[in-house]
């Protein structure tokens, strides 16, 4: 969820209710003192009731971006590991999933046959798990189907799983007939992070990057049409109301907001 994005439609919110129920409140002849306290108690309620809808309404949304930039993390660290630091990764992995095998009376989701045997290196980038041999590529290029062929002639007793982040239709469709299972990144990453074995720190991710990025999003130039529309209907709503200068005022205010967010602020792209 965008923060600048939250906070604003929260600010327009209290900003509006706010207004409404003081301009009510004085129409009542109610003190100014006692108008605006009661204008600001009915402007929380309403921005607290927004807020929730609000939250209920994103928080799916933000889950899922918030899962796609893990996913990419992951993938960029998997492929910037050594084979040794790659194979001793999911060896690990493999070797906890199998300890706590008996407790949830399941296996990983990449494998989906119950361990006998405790896992095993068998080289680099190849691990054994129960009937299972794992073959782990994780590269920036998909994997092809020479590739493909290369791990067929791999001569073991096991069922062979590939495990990597892309892989071609065409070596797909090769790993069908050689009858060779394939994991790709969604079913590695969703696997590793129902175990809680995602790493701590990744590779290729520094904390500057972080805080621009955090930045761009603070201060994103498509913001600015949301304060433009709060100032518009503000300034629209002066005409029709007597307290002529509320309305101006803060309309003003969001309008020149806008403008400068517009002016100053950043393009926002992927991570």
């Amino acid at each position: 969820m965008k923060k600048l994005a939250f906070i604003s439609d929260l600010i327009f919110t209290f900003c509006v209710s706010f207004l409404f129920t003081l301009c009510f409140f004085r129409f009542l002849r109610v003190g100014l003192f006692i108008a605006i306290l009661l204008s600001a108690v009915c402007g929380a309620l309403t921005t607290c009731a927004v807020a929730t809808l609000l939250h209920a309404r994103r928080k799916k949304f933000f889950l899922k971006k918030s899962d796609a930039e893990t996913k990419e993390k992951l993938l960029t660290h998997l492929a910037l590991l050594s084979d040794e630091q790659l194979t001793d990764y999911f060896l690990e992995y493999f070797q906890t999933e199998t300890q706590n095998a008996p407790t949830n009376n399941a296996c990983t989701e990449m494998e989906n046959t119950k361990t006998q045997n405790a896992p095993c290196r068998r080289e680099n980038l190849q691990l054994v798990v129960g009937d299972n041999c794992f073959f782990l590529h994780f590269r920036f290029a998909p994997v092809t189907a020479d590739e493909v062929a290369r791990f067929f002639r791999v001569q073991t007793p096991q069922a062979k799983i590939l495990l990597c982040a892309a892989i071609e239709p065409q070596a797909k469709a090769l790993c069908e007939k050689l009858k060779i299972g394939v994991r790709t990144s969604d079913e590695v990453y969703s696997a590793l992070k129902k175990a809680e074995f995602l790493p701590q720190a990744y590779l290729g991710v520094g904390e500057k990057r972080k805080r621009k990025f955090k930045c761009k999003l603070w201060f994103a130039k498509t913001n600015a049409r949301r304060f433009l529309t709060s100032a518009a209907m503000l300034l629209l709503l002066s005409f029709l109301t007597p307290f002529f200068y509320y309305y101006l005022i803060f309309g003003v205010i969001l309008l020149l907001t806008a403008v400068l967010v517009r002016i100053f602020g950043y393009e926002p792209t992927a991570q």
